[in-house]
């Protein structure tokens, strides 16, 4: 994983516009000097691939932090007003907008003018809230807690500044799995053509090309479907050893 992150990373700091130098040669089978084939544009495959990589991973985790944000914020909210209508008002938020498929939801609101990060944002904030929020409802019943209360200090800064830390050990497991879910609900919206531009390369919109092309030509599409299944699975597998490795963490 830490070379496909290198790798994502140097394709968004050197890899040129594949939009750039389109030449005549649309839909070459792999060979010199495109050793991965051209696209349909006469685009590098190779070229294609990292740049639709580094555009969706660097989007994905422009979702996930700002769904940790407000999902963190919410978390503290509920946890300092427990069982009281702040906590009510977004448990019933949460619960009406989960009861929906992730991609039902995100095409209702696309199809209504909603741009397609806030409507992620609006549907990834919800798994780490409620991770957090059981974990800061154990915490808050915690000596220290009320020695701080005693101390002067309100129950919001103490689950804040000091029970928040302790609530995330063992956490960094439940990012990357919400990582993974943000980054497959944003291909197959890609893929259905709903949110950037199919001359945009992104993972979603180039293993479309199996539609249009079929398995003839699948050295247009394959390789961004690979790099896709391999970062996603990559993370779970990273995921079920952090869980494995942090249990304690959350009990």
């Amino acid at each position: 994983m830490a070379a496909i992150c290198a790798t994502l990373i140097a394709a968004a700091l050197w890899v040129p516009d594949p939009g750039t130098g389109i030449e005549t040669m649309p839909l070459a089978s792999p060979g010199w000097p495109h050793l991965l084939g051209t696209d349909r544009l006469g685009r590098d495959v190779a070229h294609v691939t990292l740049s639709a990589a580094a555009y969706s991973v660097l989007w994905a985790a422009v979702v996930l932090v700002a769904s940790l944000l407000l999902g963190l914020l919410a978390a503290v909210i509920s946890a300092s007003w427990w069982k009281r209508w702040p906590d009510t008002v977004l448990l019933s938020f949460a619960d009406a907008i989960r009861s929906f498929p992730s991609l039902v939801l995100a095409l209702l609101f696309f199809t209504a003018g909603a741009p397609v990060n806030l409507i992620l944002i609006l549907y990834f904030w919800i798994p780490v809230w409620r991770v957090v929020r059981s974990q800061l409802a154990a915490q808050r019943e915690r000596p220290y807690v009320f020695v701080g209360q005693l101390s002067g200090h309100s129950k919001l800064r103490m689950l804040a500044v000091h029970a928040l830390p302790n609530a995330l050990r063992g956490f960094s497991a439940i990012v990357l799995l919400v990582f993974v879910e943000i980054l497959s609900v944003q291909a197959g919206l890609e893929f259905l053509g709903f949110t950037v531009p199919l001359s945009r390369p992104t993972l979603g919109n180039v293993t479309s090309e199996a539609l249009r092309l079929g398995g003839g030509f699948a050295w247009v599409w394959l390789p961004a479907a690979l790099v896709a299944s391999t970062i996603a699975i990559g993370l779970v597998l990273i995921a079920r050893t952090r869980l494995g490795g942090d249990k304690g963490g959350l009990e």
